[in-house]
């Protein structure tokens, strides 16, 4: 289990790292411990957080595409 700094954690969420201090302000964001002033944030709750905010694309699950072959006029 490694532990991240506040400014690894931002740079693996994409965030920049006032950010994550102002959803840890707020209770908002991934989880964290703290030992004294010291902030740390677990690599699996960056990852469920992450994975829990994944939002899918499609409505039916197993959905399959639908091959269609697609012409583009072309005048002279």
């Amino acid at each position: 289990m490694a532990q991240l700094t506040t400014a690894e954690a931002a740079k693996v969420l994409g965030i920049a790292e006032a950010t994550l201090n102002d959803w840890r302000i707020r209770n908002e964001g991934p989880a964290y411990t703290k030992t004294g002033r010291l902030v740390r944030y677990p690599d699996y709750e960056i990852e469920r957080y992450i994975r829990e905010r994944t939002i899918k694309t499609s409505s039916r699950e197993g959905a399959q595409r639908e091959e269609r072959e697609v012409g583009i006029p072309i005048h002279v």
